[in-house]
């Protein structure tokens, strides 16, 4: 086990390098267990899918993008499958995914907080709906007997 970086909290830089220590060895179980309609079934546009490499590897989904060793390990054992013809050539459309740099979106972050927002105030609206017509029957009801004479 690699001791990580050196930090002012080294039990946490410990932990992080034995759990992509345990990453890596799932995923190199994987691999070499992995029989041919495994890799088939998990094939899409040439590559391989993440989210069923998830499921089988048993990892979580960032492993395959910010783990060097499992992201360098995977293009290559994909490289091989399409050498081998396990793999289809990758598609124009996943090696034009591959290429072209990923566009930073500013105003997601703001239609995400406002989607929420609207949902929130929609909420807050029937509920306030559902007091006012209870206020409603209840006004009434003071006003039918606001009308009643009473005698003592």
């Amino acid at each position: 086990m690699s001791a990580g970086k050196i930090s002012p909290n080294g039990a946490v830089e410990k932990r992080r390098s034995a759990a992509g220590d345990e990453s890596v060895r799932k995923w190199r179980e994987w691999r070499d267990n992995a029989n041919e309609q495994d890799i088939i079934a998990l094939e899409y546009n040439g590559s391989l899918k993440r989210k069923g490499l998830v499921k089988a590897v048993g990892v979580s989904r960032s492993v395959f993008t910010q783990n060097p060793t499992i992201r360098a390990e995977l293009e290559e054992f994909e490289k091989v499958l399409r050498e081998d013809g396990v793999l289809p050539d990758e598609t124009e459309e996943t090696k034009a995914k591959k290429a072209a740099p990923k566009r930073y979106d500013p105003s997601k972050r703001q239609r995400q907080y406002d989607a929420a927002r609207l949902q929130k105030l929609e909420q807050e609206v029937i509920e306030l709906r559902a007091k006012l017509r209870r206020y409603e029957e209840l006004s009434e009801a003071i006003s039918d007997l606001g009308g009643l004479s009473f005698k003592l």
